[in-house]
């Protein structure tokens, strides 16, 4: 028999996977009333939280709608791709995929000790924030400029292609420490140049490296050249450009 608290998640689930699926696919309560076969104004009531649906309704609704809402089914549908122009806007700025993003760092990553996300100063920062939250682990950002009020920083350099230059990255040193345990963040690994200079700032602190989630491998053999240089951990490579 299932527990009083097993049954309020399973309902709760349900009542997400409706909002989510819903809003990601843009979907109306008609066609998920076709795909559910339950009335659009019980759908509707259950979305709103007026009422939740019975366990067992709510087993069949995270059936159907748990595999559309996995992130990997997401982010194929929502990633825009013309030559080398790759854009995820619609994903790392859409509250209801982040939600699925953090749902799944914590299926991921459970049982790993994590006090440490890290992630580099640009887009990638909603989802380490996600990650953040679902791990119950501090966020740590190595920007492209020191912080005043500390004196002392790790640094790391990297080469960009357009404009070419180079790249300076800095972590104050008492938020990166022997003691931590991290997991390193991505939204997209084209070269893994930026990678590379986050790796190297985790191995001047002595912290320990514990998982890497990449949300997009730009190629194959990106995401082999991923696999090559954090052998030994949690690896997540979420989609891969083919």
């Amino acid at each position: 028999m299932m527990r009083r608290r097993e049954k309020v998640g399973l309902q709760l689930d349900a009542v997400f996977y409706i909002n989510a699926v819903k809003r990601v696919y843009s979907l109306s309560f008609k066609q998920l009333s076709s795909m559910l076969n339950i009335p659009e104004s019980t759908l509707c009531r259950y979305a709103n939280m007026e009422v939740l649906p019975s366990a067992k309704v709510a087993e069949s609704i995270v059936k159907v709608l748990k595999p559309m809402a996995d992130i990997r089914s997401v982010v194929s549908k929502l990633i825009k791709v013309n030559g080398n122009y790759i854009d995820l806007s619609s994903i790392v700025l859409e509250p209801m995929v982040l939600r699925l993003y953090e749902k799944h760092v914590l299926e991921t990553f459970s049982g790993l000790r994590v006090t440490k996300v890290l992630t580099a100063a640009v887009d990638g920062i909603p989802l380490a924030m996600a990650a953040s939250y679902a791990l119950n682990a501090e966020l740590t950002i190595a920007k492209q400029y020191m912080d005043a009020g500390f004196e002392q920083y790790y640094e790391a350099t990297y080469m960009v292609d357009s404009p070419p230059r180079k790249v300076n990255l800095y972590i104050p040193k008492p938020l990166l420490t022997k003691d931590d345990s991290v997991i390193l963040i991505d939204d997209i690994v084209r070269s893994g140049r930026t990678m590379d200079a986050l790796l190297s700032i985790i191995r001047q602190s002595g912290a320990s490296i514990v998982g890497v989630s990449i949300l997009v491998a730009a190629s194959k053999d990106v995401a082999k050249a991923i696999r090559s240089k954090v052998s030994g951990v949690v690896l997540d490579v979420i989609y891969t450009i083919e």
